[in-house]
């Protein structure tokens, strides 16, 4: 049978759909050759990457192990995992006991866990997990990367040990500045309190200066203690600014009466001019600004043997109602050496180690003051120049308060009405201190009062239940039952409305004494040394039925 011979036509079209074919083909073999290098590079990448890389089936058999995984977990070929399931070799076995071992359970998450390497030790690890499907959304098998954290672990134990040791110092220099807050201020109650009873003795012109001079040296000593509770209260974070309306030229004009006699026997002249446009009913802690006011002053004194000191005020106002406020504080003393400037702001410096000798001070004011400052939003700066005199200047933001919400005083007070006296005030002092019962004692009979004596709380219980009292000065630290516990029996005995009036009295001088104190159901805290008049101004308004309102010294 013949063929057909194809016509030169059919052979051309035959060729040309050969010709199309083959470039097809070698297309698909140019795409095909190239992802095969893609998954050759991409093999390469995953197999020398830093992080460890396993790839498992559906049924969770390791298909892969990548090179850094094998060097994490100690192994010398992949062929030692590949077919083994993770928990069989990845988890730690106290690991293994807290929860599941399959990977599938941990997938979509990233997690830390100890693991455990071929030769049984143990590491720290961080895995990524997670589920590997297809286009069509079929399951092919789990995927999970590591990375070891094992020194970022370490880091964070000798950070957390650091953390823990510092507030555990923190917490025993807090103990520590409290005990001996108290065991100071104990025995100089006693110097204050009878020294101050002394002066009010007829003595003679000579035993008066000797009287004058310890009571002025226990009140110095007094100051430095303080200082160095603020510097513990700043450093421990404890320093707590309050928000109160306060008028500033009585800020500013309470802070020059402090310098008014020292300087008056130097023979300086005091001024103080305020900015016309400078609001004088603001909000703020007034007893902070103060603070930073009366240092500054103290140390011009101080400093200054002739010429004049002045205070300067001026006021930017801010948006909400807020003005930041600028005080000057200029004087005319020996002034600071430009080399100094740097250190006289940090706690414990002065310009000249012997300027402790010869004008006294503990160099930790201008430290305070920079710190308080700080925390009112402003700062603190000096320029000085030796023999000529210095010039401190600080900034505050305060709150502008309108007249209707500022507490009313532009009135004269309206003169109290004298009442007659209660024939007599009964008054318990639970105090476990000889010297200090003897110094209240002899303070109340100086104003013409009597009362009973008690050294600790059990004891101030068993008065109370005797007998109704008026006023009860109740010490925080006691033998056998404290001041706090002391108060609680009595509420929860119900005694409470027997000890009348309880004002709690002790050495110990922070804000979180006084808050035991009131959390237990004291009326208020007044903290040792007392002055003698602190006790008459109370128990004057006890003894004419007032209410009793804070005294001058109550807060630590």
């Amino acid at each position: 049978m013949d063929i057909p011979e194809d016509s030169p036509g059919d052979v051309d079209a035959k060729y040309e759909a050969l010709r199309t074919k083959t470039r097809c083909l070698q297309r698909a073999l140019d795409r095909h050759v190239a992802a095969e290098s893609m998954l050759r590079v991409k093999a390469a990448a995953i197999d020398s990457g830093i992080d460890a890389i396993i790839l498992a089936d559906r049924n969770e058999r390791v298909t892969y192990a990548n090179a850094a995984f094998l060097r994490m977990w100690g192994y010398a070929q992949a062929s030692q995992v590949i077919g083994r399931r993770p928990e069989e070799f990845l988890w730690s076995p106290e690991q293994l006991r807290r929860g599941s071992g399959a990977l599938s359970d941990h997938c979509n998450t990233v997690r830390e866990f100890e693991a455990m390497r071929r030769d049984g030790s143990l590491f720290s690890v961080i895995m990524s997990a997670s589920l590997v499907k297809n286009n069509q959304g079929e399951l092919l098998g789990l995927q999970a990367s590591f990375a070891d954290i094992t020194q970022r672990k370490q880091m964070e134990r000798a950070l957390l040990e650091a953390k823990n040791e510092a507030e555990l110092a923190s917490r025993s220099k807090s103990v520590f500045l409290a005990n001996m807050s108290h065991e100071l201020r104990t025995p100089m109650n006693g110097i204050i309190g009878f020294s101050g009873l002394l002066r009010d003795a007829a003595l003679s012109e000579e035993l008066a200066e000797y009287v004058r001079i310890i009571h002025t040296s226990a009140k110095t000593l007094l100051r430095i203690i303080n200082d160095i509770l603020d510097i513990s209260k700043i450093e421990s974070g404890k320093m707590l600014l309050e928000n109160k309306p306060f008028r500033l030229d009585a800020c500013i004009r309470d802070s020059l009466d402090v310098i008014r006699l020292p300087a008056a026997e130097k023979k300086l002249i005091l001024r103080s001019f305020i900015a016309p446009n400078t609001p004088d009913n603001l909000s703020g802690d007034e007893s902070r600004l103060r603070q930073v006011l009366t240092n500054l002053l103290t140390n011009a004194v101080k400093f200054t043997e002739a010429g004049e000191i002045t205070v300067r005020v001026q006021s930017t106002e801010l948006n909400g109602g807020f003005v930041q406020l600028v005080f000057t504080v200029e004087d005319t003393g020996i002034g600071i050496a430009a080399e100094k400037m740097d250190i006289i702001l940090k706690p414990f410096h002065q310009a000249d180690p012997s300027y402790t000798r010869k004008f006294g001070g503990t160099g930790l004011g201008l430290s305070i003051s920079k710190e308080l400052c700080e925390r009112m939003g402003g700062r603190l700066s000096v320029e000085s120049t030796p023999e000529k005199g210095s010039r401190f200047c600080f900034t505050i933001l305060a709150k502008t308060v309108v007249k209707e919400e500022y507490p009313r005083q532009e009135q004269p007070p309206v003169p109290r009405v004298v009442r007659e006296k209660k024939a007599s005030l009964r008054i318990l002092v639970a105090e476990d201190d000889s010297t200090n019962q003897l110094v209240i004692q002899n303070i109340l009979r100086k104003y013409g009062y009597e009362c009973d004596l008690v050294a600790n709380g059990l004891q101030a219980l068993e008065a109370v239940r005797r007998k109704t009292y008026d006023v009860v000065f109740m010490d925080i630290r006691m033998p056998e039952l404290d001041g706090v516990r002391a108060t609680r029996e009595m509420e929860r005995l119900g005694l409470r409305r027997r000890a009348g009036l309880i004002i709690g009295l002790t050495a110990h001088a922070l804000q979180e004494d006084r808050q035991a104190c009131l959390d237990a159901g004291m009326d208020e805290y007044l903290c040792k040394p007392v002055e003698p008049e602190v006790f008459q101004e109370l128990l004057d308004r006890v003894s004419h039925g007032e209410q009793y309102k804070t005294c001058p010294n109550s807060d630590p």
